[in-house]
């Protein structure tokens, strides 16, 4: 037999309502009759109906997670770090995946359908994010995004010092003698950490006094086929880079394989750097200098304040919240070479 609320009532001589209540921990039944409901219900087997407490509160606690590529490395760490702060805090997570940009109203209208008390958003075009946001603030559906940028009305964010993490590969870079030092983005410019990368890049170097030739910074898509023909023109340049830092590991990772096909030894011709830390920087050869990111704490502190504003939607959206990185050395950096 189900045990529910009446039942419960009936076994203590109580109403339904001091019943619900003291499930609830409510402050208005005083400590001695919620522990003695509690107690009872624990006895009898009473299991919370999730969808009738929803009913009455207007709340499913039930968060969405979007990201346009549920397969990545990243993307798991930051789930990970999601469902930890959400079981925490007794929040289910309904996890949604989206391939292209076109499909974003209807991500929002089905959203909207669950009921989702907030949604956290993990994609880094910068058109995608303020689009969604536009969205979501029209369905008054609290939102918060796992990277670093701006705050905009409705949505807050949580990400990683993307802009300090790219001057301390600069330092390290500098350090080793290299003066040559390209970059490589992602997105043509509408990947915002990658923004944000090559903002930092461009002010380290300008803070060293060193120069950056146009053909020295490029935006490539790492998933073309055609990489090599994309970046062989920047290792062909005449003086060639001594450095190429990366938005990211897989891109570093191409520019890597592609450096070995055109014969150019790593590091001892040229250093190459990349961002995030994931297992295929490494397991690389050589392993990859990289910037570590704490994927796994940006979405435990990113669902930890999605849920705070859920639980108070009129209190204004705070600053994006930027947590440390860490430079990780490994072997795919060395001192500059001094050829051309």
């Amino acid at each position: 037999m189900t045990v529910t609320c009446q039942s419960i009532a009936g076994v203590l001589n109580l109403s339904v309502a001091t019943v619900s209540m003291a499930l609830r921990d409510h402050d208005a039944i005083n400590i001695k009759t919620r522990r003695r409901v509690q107690a009872t219900a624990k006895r009898l087997g009473y299991t919370r109906n999730a969808i009738a407490g929803a009913m009455v509160t207007g709340k499913t606690r039930i968060l969405g997670f979007i990201a346009n590529n549920l397969g990545t490395e990243h993307v798991g760490k930051m789930l990970q770090g999601v469902l930890t702060e959400a079981r925490e805090q007794k929040y289910f997570v309904n996890v949604l995946n989206f391939d292209r940009k076109p499909e974003l109203p209807d991500v929002a209208e089905y959203c909207a359908s669950l009921k989702l008390d907030g949604v956290l958003m993990m994609v880094a075009h910068e058109s995608w994010a303020r689009e969604f946001e536009s969205m979501m603030k029209q369905r008054k559906i609290p939102l918060v995004f796992t990277h670093n940028r701006e705050v905009l009305d409705h949505a807050g964010a949580v990400g990683s010092d993307d802009q300090t993490g790219t001057k301390e590969v600069i330092d390290l870079l500098v350090q080793l003698g290299h003066t040559r030092i390209a970059f490589i983005g992602g997105g043509h410019g509408d990947v915002r950490p990658s923004q944000l990368r090559e903002e930092g890049f461009r002010k380290a170097m300008a803070e060293h006094g060193l120069a950056v030739p146009d053909v020295f910074c490029q935006h490539e898509d790492v998933s073309t086929i055609h990489f090599k023909s994309l970046v062989a023109p920047l290792l062909n340049a005449r003086p060639r880079p001594q450095a190429i830092v990366c938005f990211s590991d897989p891109t570093a990772v191409q520019v890597l394989r592609v450096a070995h096909q055109m014969g150019i030894r790593v590091p001892e011709e040229l250093s190459i750097t990349g961002f995030s830390d994931l297992t295929m920087g490494k397991h690389s050869w050589p392993s990859l200098t990289t910037v570590r990111q704490p994927y796994q704490e940006i979405g435990r502190l990113a669902c930890e304040r999605l849920i705070t504003m859920t639980e108070n939607k009129d209190a204004p959206v705070q600053p994006c919240k930027i947590l440390p990185i860490e430079l990780v050395i490994r072997e795919s950096t060395g001192p500059a070479w001094m050829g051309d």
